[in-house]
């Protein structure tokens, strides 16, 4: 795998390897987030699903743990504000 600059820790490190949401964002986040920092994110992702009794299913629910995500990982959104 290839390595990237991680916007998160702010170091060159082993990309993502394996699924990371899909589409258009996997892509933003395998090109900006190293594997260490993901899986960071990942372990923090349940935490925020159970705070926030979060029910996947949901569109809403989805747009939230996202908004979260780039919050956490330091990704602005696609306006350019982090969200």
């Amino acid at each position: 795998m290839a390595e990237v600059k991680c916007v998160h820790c702010g170091m060159t490190r082993e990309g993502i390897t394996g699924y990371a949401y899909g589409g258009q964002l996997e892509a933003e986040i395998k090109s900006k987030i190293c594997g260490v920092c993901w899986q960071e994110w990942k372990g923090m992702s349940i935490k925020i699903i159970n705070e926030y009794r979060l029910d996947l299913n949901d569109p809403h629910a989805n747009k939230i743990l996202i908004e979260q995500m780039r919050a956490y990982l330091n990704m602005p959104s696609a306006e350019g504000q982090p969200k």
